[in-house]
């Protein structure tokens, strides 16, 4: 699991029935905030620990996984990474005024993240912690015209503001229908894996790389990426 850091709780081995209340207690003295726990993940046999779904009652958008001890409660989380992904959808949202069509946004870490507690941590400080890290944004877009150049003009200042960013956006062109499955599936997952996989492989989409904030990709191979999928 990335972006995992740990804190410590003394308690015995989690019964199945305790493990949501054991959970939501150790996320509260970790984070000094109330959880809701909104799914117990079946433990795979011989795991010393079981996993949960959370979100912080006051920002039951940003859902997250956590990982906790059978024996001494330890506690691993994807808590800050989520929060810190979602400022930085926020921002980019910000970015794309004059894209010619809807669009939903999830961002997401690379690779493992950096350990930190901090869960108010800046955009700025949390990628300092790891100079190579990077960012993806999964940009889900329902045209409204067909005008390559004004995608390029939003999309190429999508990073603006953020020009410590390396990663890189993978758009994705979807109708309605598509869109609706998209946030449905955001509504209650945090995990991009096999489930994700299967719902946007059909999706016409293709990667931009983005370095220090910029576009890392000329105009003409953008305008000739984005014209095949529109």
């Amino acid at each position: 699991m990335a972006g995992v850091s740990t804190s410590l709780l003394t308690a015995c081995s989690v019964p199945s029935n305790e493990r949501e209340s054991r959970a939501e207690e150790a996320l509260a003295q970790k984070y000094g905030r109330e959880f809701e726990i909104t799914r117990v993940y079946t433990q795979k046999f011989g795991d010393s620990f079981y996993e949960v779904q959370a979100y912080p009652v006051d920002e039951p958008q940003i859902r997250f996984t956590a990982a906790i001890g059978m024996e001494d409660n330890g506690i691993s989380d994807t808590y800050v990474e989520r929060r810190v992904c979602a400022a930085i959808a926020g921002h980019a949202a910000k970015n794309l005024d004059g894209l010619p069509g809807y669009y939903y946004l999830f961002a997401r870490g690379i690779g493992p993240q950096p350990v930190t507690d901090n869960a108010e941590i800046a955009i700025k400080d949390y990628a300092s912690l790891d100079l190579e890290n990077k960012f993806r944004i999964e940009a889900f877009v329902v045209p409204e015209s067909k005008d390559a150049n004004a995608y390029y003009n939003s999309l190429a200042k999508i990073f603006d503001g953020l020009e410590y960013i390396n990663g890189n956006v993978r758009l994705y062109v979807v109708d309605e229908e598509q869109m609706e499955s998209v946030q449905a599936f955001f509504d209650e997952n945090d995990d991009l894996g096999m489930e994700f996989m299967r719902l946007t492989e059909k999706f016409r989409s293709f990667k931009i790389p983005y370095q220090k904030g910029k576009m890392d990709m000329s105009k003409d191979a953008f305008l000739a990426a984005i014209k095949e999928v529109l």
